[in-house]
């Protein structure tokens, strides 16, 4: 005797989170200098998952980044993936690195897919964003080369494109 299983149920993604959404990848500063995507794949009935992670600019067919070329993961263990922003020969990057070793300063998205052994599948995506620039910034008082004494006020200004999450 046989017992037969249908799977019409998609596998779910939880816990989606991803350190450094802003990152530099041109950095000395460890912290700062990468990102991680984490995420825990699940299922009704298989332990293992296919699962591929995709960076991207603007459409899939800008593809910068195949993080995960699917590979099986297992149900219900978080998977942390690791983006560095750096290019290399592993990937043609459709559009203009202009011989850069980083990827261009931009947002990128990211997509998980996972597919069950029925073939039954679910997709999130999220925005990382390559951010190489630093900040500008200038000190308007008191001015340059004079002294103070005893509590004063510093006046300028700053500048970033991404000034906001900073």
């Amino acid at each position: 005797s046989y017992t037969v299983t249908v799977d019409k149920t998609a596998p779910t993604l939880s816990g989606i989170s991803v350190t450094n959404p802003y990152f530099s990848p041109n950095t000395s500063y460890s912290s700062i200098n990468n990102t991680t995507i984490r995420y825990t794949p699940s299922d009704n009935i298989d332990s293992s998952l296919q699962t591929e992670v995709v960076i991207y600019k603007d459409t899939e067919a800008n593809q910068a980044r195949l993080l995960v070329p699917s590979l099986d993961r297992t149900a219900g263990v978080e998977q942390n993936e690791g983006w560095d922003g750096k290019t290399n020969s592993l990937l043609a990057y459709v559009g203009t690195l202009n011989g850069l070793s980083n990827f261009p300063d931009d947002p990128y998205t990211y997509r998980i897919k996972l597919t069950d052994d029925a073939q039954n599948s679910v997709s999130q995506t999220g925005t990382i964003v390559v951010d190489t620039v630093r900040p500008g910034g200038t000190i308007s008082s008191p001015a340059a080369g004079s002294w103070q004494r005893g509590t004063f006020a510093i006046s300028g200004t700053a500048s970033d494109v991404n000034i906001n999450y900073y």
